[in-house]
């Protein structure tokens, strides 16, 4: 259980901290493959993380699609699951497409077969916000899928896109009414990140330049996406190769790793983005 509670604290970076049950219900994994002559579909069901109730409980639900390695989940106020994605589509809480929810990040990951069964293959590749000051808009911030021009192994991030889902939409069921808006047009590493403006109510989304020391920081208010800022800061990142990184739990610091930097720990002002 200690092994499972560090795995997660960095598979799941801090994002939500502070919000009431948003991040309560996480949903990941493959249905399976089949292995038994009598269940030809092989029907074992994806992994579904639930922390209502005070504690880690985990089942497994078969759902009409599978994770990769993009995976991203809202639920409401009260820890009840509202919609999910796997960078490929928006799903609702019964499994099925929401309205306009097919096509996210168009391009070659649907070329490729990866979209829009297995889902969008880009590490940390979506999360999802509450709109400030809304109870039931909600922007999904996801990263598209580019090859490495010297390698189609080097796998890079193309654009920085947001959609909206409006909960209030189709009685409760929801909608996805806006999508594939571009928000950062650049070459970008696997390293979505967000965190609490120091005001308590806005936030910073935090990504990076692939192969460089170009941050962007996104502020994200109530009227949406509301500035987009660039800063150069510290050691080129290793060309080639993903990053890694996460914001300490109170927003003050932000390590990045990459292979030949190792750790690299920066100071962040909650109130600037810089």
């Amino acid at each position: 259980m200690r092994f499972l509670r560090i795995f997660l604290a960095f598979l799941f970076p801090f994002v939500l901290q502070g919000q009431v049950k948003h991040d309560y219900v996480w949903i990941m994994g493959t249905n399976g493959q089949p292995t038994d002559p009598a269940d030809p579909q092989g029907i074992f069901g994806v992994n579904i993380l639930d922390f209502n109730g005070g504690e880690l409980n985990i089942t497994r639900d078969y759902r009409d699609t599978d994770f990769f390695l993009t995976n991203a989940s809202m639920s409401d106020g009260e820890g009840n699951l509202l919609f999910y994605s796997n960078g490929c589509k928006v799903f609702k809480a019964d499994g099925q497409v929401m309205e306009n929810g097919a096509g996210l990040n168009p391009g070659v990951a649907y070329n490729t077969g990866h979209c829009p069964q297995n889902g969008n293959p880009m590490p940390k590749g979506m999360l999802i916000l509450p709109l400030p000051g809304s109870d039931s808009l909600y922007y999904l911030f996801h990263n598209s899928f580019v090859w490495g021009e010297a390698s189609p192994y080097l796998v890079f991030n193309g654009l920085l896109y947001s959609s909206i889902v409006d909960m209030a939409a189709n009685n409760g069921a929801g909608m996805v009414v806006s999508k594939n808006e571009e928000v950062v047009s650049d070459s970008l590493f696997t390293d979505l990140h967000a965190v609490r403006h120091a005001n308590g109510g806005d936030w910073w989304l935090m990504t990076s330049k692939t192969s460089s020391n170009r941050f962007y920081s996104v502020l994200f208010t109530s009227a949406g996406v509301s500035g987009v800022f660039e800063q150069e800061i510290g050691p080129i990142a290793t060309p080639g190769f993903i990053s890694n990184s996460t914001f300490s739990p109170d927003g003050t610091r932000y390590v990045r790793y990459d292979r030949i930097n190792q750790a690299l720990l920066y100071s962040f002002d909650r109130s600037t983005g810089q």
